[in-house]
């Protein structure tokens, strides 16, 4: 069937206007295209201008010896909060402020030596500045050692052929392994301990009050003492 001219011409009419949709939808796509390269671009270009400026200031901090506190003052730190801390190779409490307290209203004149050791087996030295043992409190302590030394007197309190009954110990905790050895007069009281700790280490004390008038309350007092002493050791490991 021959086209007659009119529709022909309307033919015509409908692929131009196909083809400038294409042509207009064309140059849509390749505006937006460029539009997100310069984004892009941009953003790079930004990007690399910090990094190179972040590490020029770097650079320079640290030239003048100042890098400690560049980091310093762009780190993101936690609040900081005032938490006490303590040495544990002290006491928490002061035996020697616990012990004067304890005995300054009691008439007579004390004499003590307490020793921390933290191996097995103590063997007391001549010098007692290493970090396995520990002279914690002494007072007129040379009374002790007039006739034996730190290791006689140990040695003869874990004698087994000479064991004694716990009188300024029983205070403490079931399940101690514990030596003591005590001596008393008229006018006088002096006790030799040896507690040893679950983790093995081990509290030596010696303890003696002399002139004393009235003893009644010694044994006590000096209980209490051995209490507190014990517990602030145990506290401060």
């Amino acid at each position: 069937m021959l086209l007659t001219k009119e529709k022909i011409n309307q033919k015509k009419g409908i692929k131009a206007e196909q083809t400038d949709l294409v042509e207009t939808i064309s140059k849509v796509d390749k505006t937006s295209k460029n539009r997100r390269f310069v984004i892009i671009a941009l953003l790079v270009t930004i990007g690399l201008s910090a990094i190179f400026a972040i590490y020029d200031l770097v650079k320079k901090t640290t030239q003048n010896g100042k890098y400690t506190d560049f980091l310093s003052k762009i780190s993101l730190s936690k609040p900081q909060t005032d938490i006490p801390t303590k040495d544990i190779s002290t006491p928490n409490i002061d035996i020697s402020s616990l012990i004067e307290e304890k005995i300054i209203n009691h008439q007579g004149v004390w004499s003590f030596y307490i020793k921390y050791y933290s191996f097995a087996s103590p063997q007391p030295s001549a010098s007692a500045g290493s970090d396995s043992e520990k002279i914690i409190y002494t007072r007129n302590e040379s009374v002790f050692f007039s006739k034996n030394n730190p290791s006689e007197i140990l040695k003869s309190l874990k004698d087994p052929d000479d064991k004694q009954a716990k009188i300024f110990t029983k205070n403490l905790p079931d399940g101690l392994e514990i030596y003591e050895k005590n001596q008393s007069t008229e006018n006088s009281i002096e006790s030799h301990l040896l507690i040893i700790l679950p983790n093995n280490k081990q509290i030596f004390i010696l303890i003696k009050t002399t002139e004393v008038k009235d003893n009644s309350q010694l044994p006590s007092l000096i209980s209490q003492l051995v209490s507190d002493i014990y517990w602030s050791l145990l506290q401060s490991d």
